[in-house]
């Protein structure tokens, strides 16, 4: 699968799109948060359900894309705190809850590497994902190494 591209335009309707990937844009509005544009319709990214809309940007690397929405939030400074408000949680939690292949829990394995603030927020999906045998064991032993320590965790 191609990553989506990454864009920064404004338009008349007060949305900031950001990403786009084939027909379908994702960006946010001012104080309402993210957003996906499909053909006619725009939907509001509100809920962890919704995030099977963004999906596709665990095809990016987080550092790049968290850098990217730095550099976004700069540049709109009237949609920042949208920006901000990325669904990280619920898009990583989603890719774990709704996968049915080990294609997208692996790419929020990817993103949890890079940034391991994010895994204690995920420690129930990480646990059910480490016994899950229809997952490959390399993935499974991946997430095992992200558990150590949880106890830790305050």
């Amino acid at each position: 699968m191609r990553a989506p591209s990454l864009i920064l335009q404004s338009d008349a309707d007060s949305y900031c799109w950001l990403v786009e990937d084939g027909g379908r844009k994702v960006g946010v509005q001012a104080r309402r948060g993210w957003y996906v544009q499909m053909e006619e319709r725009t939907i509001a990214v509100d809920s962890e359900n919704k995030c099977m809309y963004l999906l596709p940007l665990l095809e990016l690397d987080s550092v790049e894309f968290f850098e990217f929405l730095k550099h976004a939030q700069q540049r709109f400074p009237q949609v920042a705190e949208s920006i901000k408000n990325f669904p990280k949680i619920w898009l990583l939690k989603h890719a774990f809850h709704n996968s049915v292949s080990a294609y997208w829990p692996e790419r929020a394995l990817n993103w949890l590497e890079k940034d391991a603030a994010l895994r204690p927020f995920l420690k129930e999906e990480l646990e059910t994902f480490v016994v899950n045998k229809i997952m490959p064991q390399q993935a499974r032993q991946r997430a095992k190494r992200m558990t150590h320590g949880f106890s830790l965790v305050i």
